[in-house]
């Protein structure tokens, strides 16, 4: 029962930190194009941050690799606000190691750097969710590109470079993301559409939750398409089951 009660408890955490982060990107979206700048548009970068000067952040991206993103008089840094109210302007001093950043703009991943033109930082309870969940990557979500099918195994390369395998049973559903700006200017975000096993293919990213049972991962719900998970856990399908498909 106690088990049951903090899963509960995790789980609320976790969605409403990537509410936050989602809710973020929104408001970055929305800034960069009253500007004309590229902003979300581009590639996105998160990571949990490591070292902080007044011209740079370091993060680790979820497979553990670190990228300086570079800050200049152009980047706008943000931070959630109170309820109900926009995200605050930061200065780089505000940004601790430990928190955890999504940057918006030119990314090098050879030279592993980011020219940001928008940092969101996410900071205390929020910050320490995502770190968590983070840590459960394998245990309770897995993200990555589909390598192979066989039957109702797919395996998948993790985004931190690891294979694993997930099987789906008959409680597993199954949606597509909707494609990007499918859901109109200024409207709701369009729904994922319902999709079966046979839809996902060999190179989809594809993102799914559920539960180690002995040595197999069985998902409770997968979603495929959509932007590769970030650290932190996948944005797209995350918290539980949504209407969809079935093997």
């Amino acid at each position: 029962m106690q088990m049951h009660q903090n899963s509960t408890k995790t789980t609320a955490a976790l969605r409403g930190a990537l509410i936050v982060l989602i809710f973020l990107a929104g408001i970055a979206c929305s800034v960069s194009s009253a500007q004309g700048g590229g902003g979300m548009r581009g590639p996105r970068f998160s990571g949990l941050v490591t070292a902080v000067t007044s011209t740079s952040v370091t993060a680790k991206n979820e497979a553990g690799v670190s990228y300086t993103i570079t800050i200049t008089g152009d980047t706008r840094l943000m931070r959630r606000g109170a309820a109900g109210t926009p995200p605050d302007e930061i200065n780089p001093s505000d940004i601790k190691v430990n928190d955890v950043i999504t940057a918006m703009g030119e990314i090098d991943d050879t030279a592993h750097t980011v020219q940001a033109s928008i940092v969101l930082d996410v900071t205390g309870d929020l910050a320490a969710a995502l770190r968590a969940n983070e840590a459960n990557l394998g245990k309770t979500w897995v993200a990555g590109k589909v390598t192979a099918i066989d039957g109702t195994t797919i395996t998948v390369l993790r985004n931190d470079g690891v294979s694993q395998k997930i099987t789906a049973d008959t409680s597993t559903s199954f949606v597509r993301a909707p494609q990007r700006g499918g859901g109109g200017g200024g409207g709701a975000p369009a729904a994922p559409d319902p999709i079966t096993l046979a839809d996902i293919k060999v190179g989809d990213n594809i993102s799914a939750t559920g539960a180690l049972k002995g040595d197999s991962f069985v998902p409770d719900h997968v979603t495929a398409g959509g932007q590769p998970a970030g650290y932190g856990g996948p944005q797209a399908g995350f918290g539980g089951r949504r209407p969809g498909g079935s093997i």
